[in-house]
């Protein structure tokens, strides 16, 4: 195939999987970073150091949100395809327009990119159980976040094991080859989606408070849809804030007359045993806090579903037009 000038905005560490399984096949010209600050999220990585050890040019930002400082910079260069997968921000029109071929996004959600529009999709699949995630490559055409049109679209399965880091390895593999199939055949078939928008939105660090009424299976999911690179979940006892690392459920094992949120037993490995509403659930924490925990330690417990409620209504209050999906509306129930 002809080699056409390729530039990736990345700002997560997830996001530099995704180069490399391009760069492995198609030459990657330049990649379009942003410096992290104290204030940064967890998940944000500047990619200068990534693209000197794979000999891929780079051009850093200061201003994550402001991709008006290298205007004249971009404007000067000949890009065919703008690949934006890992920049959480909207791309101005400005930009969009400098392609010459193509701009392109990714996005999906447990019911596809048009019905899970917005924040944290492969989050709330996890948490929520799901079973499938269905990722789509498409083409940017305007500054609306995540509008398409579709170009490919594929279901990854979601196994009981895996986690947000998997998932995003597993969407990755698959985009990998998407946008190589593109880079082969320009032309490709445009889907036409006759279905409806709806969103999802943003899950903040505070979301991971750990509502030990639920069943060990919920609690699960819950937990491993707050992983790297994600905050993790977390739990207190006496006001210490405890991050909790990972969780396996025992559905079929329950101590009667025990409160939820207590601690049934440590382990020979230092996890911990901890009575949920139905099951058991197994804990790992950091070491740092296991001096502090005994058998008979009882976590405070946040309210699940009014977390969701007020999920729900932070988001209307900054998009009071975007519908949010069924999916979290059940979850509020």
């Amino acid at each position: 195939m002809n080699k056409k000038k390729i530039f990736i905005l990345c700002s997560t560490k997830s996001g530099l999987d995704l180069i490399s399984l391009i760069n492995r096949k198609y030459k990657v010209s330049c990649v379009i970073t942003a410096k992290v600050s104290k204030k940064s999220s967890s998940e944000r990585i500047s990619a200068k150091e990534f693209c000197k050890k794979k000999k891929i040019r780079c051009k850093e930002i200061k201003n994550y949100s402001n991709l008006d400082e290298i205007k004249k910079f971009l404007s000067k260069e000949k890009i065919d395809i703008l690949i934006c997968i890992s920049w959480q921000r909207l791309i101005p029109f400005w930009l969009i327009k400098i392609a010459r071929l193509a701009c392109l996004g990714a996005h999906g959600s447990h019911q596809g990119m048009y019905l899970g529009r917005g924040r944290s999709p492969i989050n709330w699949a996890i948490l929520a159980g799901k079973k499938i995630f269905k990722i789509s490559l498409f083409l940017i055409k305007n500054e609306e976040a995540d509008s398409g049109p579709e170009i490919f679209s594929k279901k990854i399965r979601i196994n009981f094991t895996d986690d947000v880091a998997s998932i995003y390895v597993k969407c990755h593999l698959i985009l990998s080859e998407m946008i190589l199939n593109f880079l082969k055949n320009i032309k490709t078939r445009i889907i036409k989606s006759k279905s409806r928008n709806r969103f999802l939105p943003k899950i903040n660090e505070k979301d991971g408070f750990i509502d030990w009424n639920r069943s060990a299976i919920d609690l699960y999911n819950f937990i491993r849809s707050k992983s790297n690179p994600y905050p993790n979940a977390f739990t207190f006892y006496n006001k210490m804030k405890i991050e909790v690392l990972y969780a396996k459920p025992i559905e079929d094992f329950f101590f009667k007359k025990i409160k939820v949120g207590t601690v049934i037993e440590i382990l020979n490995n230092n996890d911990l045993l901890v009575q949920t509403k139905k099951g058991i659930l197994i804990i790992g924490i950091k070491k740092k806090y296991l001096s502090y925990i005994k058998v008979g330690t009882e976590f405070s417990s946040a309210n699940f579903k009014k977390q969701i409620k007020n999920i729900i209504s932070s988001h209307y209050k900054l998009y009071p037009r975007n519908r949010l999906n069924r999916l979290i509306l059940n979850l509020s129930k």
